[in-house]
């Protein structure tokens, strides 16, 4: 059996990466290839419910564990938030690795 080159064994792993992600969470339309500050890509992108974004932009660390313990927020619905905040940057990852395979 051939050995994979690293090349093909990234491609692999990130096309399993983007086949994770949940078809509802995914972009509509990708952040600008030139977009250099992309804080804002979570709001502006549509994934996020209020209150999703009231998580991610409104507790640190402490608070959370806290608003959890106390039954005010669901494991789940912090989790889920976060993992939707992610998807923009993984996913203008990807396009820029897959669009431009020889800067690897």
């Amino acid at each position: 059996m051939a050995s994979e080159t690293w090349q093909s064994i990234a491609q692999r792993k990130q096309a399993q990466l983007a086949a994770s992600i949940p078809e509802e969470w995914r972009l509509k339309r990708k952040p600008g290839a030139n977009r250099n500050n992309v804080l804002d890509v979570p709001r502006e992108c549509g994934l996020l419910t209020k209150e999703e974004l009231e998580i991610t932009e409104n507790y640190d660390a402490t608070d959370l564990v806290r608003e959890m313990a106390s039954g005010r927020l669901k494991s789940e619905d912090v989790a889920t938030a976060f993992c939707k905040v992610c998807v923009p940057g993984e996913s203008r990852r990807s396009m820029r690795a897959l669009c431009r395979p020889g800067d690897r």
